[in-house]
């Protein structure tokens, strides 16, 4: 019989041997948890768990702004047994009624519960799509080995790479101007803040008097890898190879610190993007589709 219980700290261990990833997620985000955190088990075996986050911020979408609450969801396997199925579905209906719990917060307002499902979890994608997520947009995750030999970065005369300080308002500002103006939306800079907590994460930018052209964040994963984000160069200064030379900057940095690769996200309509990655020697590793469940009150897809 599967039994579902909130998370206490004697299950850490357990997850964090059936999924590292997950286990660093759980602990990263322990202060934003809303205690929404389940875990299932059958007898004394521990099957999986599941937890529920709030975003560092609003989704902004069509000057809408929805709360959205990010669910991760590991189990046994994705093999669909009998009582992986039950344990699946117990641990999604919990928080389920977490969701229903945190809608009352926001009585006018409708809110976006969000996953991934990983391609090669097939029965989980299907699962998902049972229950009423409905599929809103996939990414295509793109890996780089830093054990091979890594070319020199080469940059126009006058631009040299910097490392942004994160505590200094006015370089802020002008990294988000630079980066909303590259993407063509406002994206969350307490999104980017949120990955260089605790020094986790750095900023690196090329700059021209005080304006800056291109930008990358990189943030550490685990001891082996880290992943390169919000990669941008500002439409005015694009085809110039200003984000290529930035990152090959950012993967010797990456490199220096004893990691063994670096893995990014694009999406998957972004054909340009991936041929740029592709091009400077990244591979594809795998895809994820991401999943909203929202009860068909929200029909924008996000552009950020």
């Amino acid at each position: 019989m599967i039994r579902i219980r909130k998370l206490t700290a004697k299950d850490l261990p357990k997850v964090r041997q059936m999924n590292p990833d997950f286990f660093l997620t759980l602990t990263e985000h322990k202060d934003v948890l809303l205690d929404c955190v389940h875990t299932a088990y059958a007898g004394s075996r521990f099957l999986g768990a599941c937890f529920l986050y709030a975003g560092p911020s609003f989704l902004k979408i069509f000057e809408r702004e929805l709360p959205v609450y990010h669910l991760h969801m590991m189990i046994a396997s994705v093999s669909g047994t009998e009582e992986e199925a039950d344990a699946l579905s117990r641990l999604t209906d919990a928080l389920m009624k977490d969701t229903q719990r945190i809608r009352k917060n926001f009585p006018r307002k409708k809110i976006v519960l969000r996953t991934w499902v990983r391609e090669s979890a097939v029965y989980a994608r299907d699962f998902f799509l049972y229950k009423g997520f409905r599929p809103v947009r996939e990414m295509k995750e793109f890996a780089f080995d830093l054990t091979a030999d890594l070319p020199a970065p080469v940059f126009p005369e006058g631009l040299q790479p910097e490392t942004l300080d994160i505590m200094e308002q006015e370089q802020l500002k002008a990294y988000e101007k630079s980066s909303n103006e590259a993407f063509l939306v406002a994206n969350s800079l307490s999104d980017v803040l949120f990955q260089c907590r605790d020094g986790n994460g750095k900023i690196y930018v090329l700059r021209e008097e005080g304006r800056v052209l291109s930008g990358i964040l990189a943030y550490q994963i685990n001891d082996d890898a880290c992943a390169a984000e919000n990669i941008f160069t500002v439409p005015d200064h694009q085809k110039e190879g200003l984000a290529g030379s930035l990152l090959m900057h950012v993967l010797h940095e990456m490199k220096k610190k004893g990691h063994k690769t670096v893995v990014l996200s694009v999406f998957e309509e972004d054909a340009a993007a991936i041929r740029f990655y592709q091009d400077k020697g990244f591979y594809a590793r795998d895809s994820r589709l991401e999943l909203w469940y929202d009860d068909g009150n929200v029909t924008d897809i996000p552009l950020y």
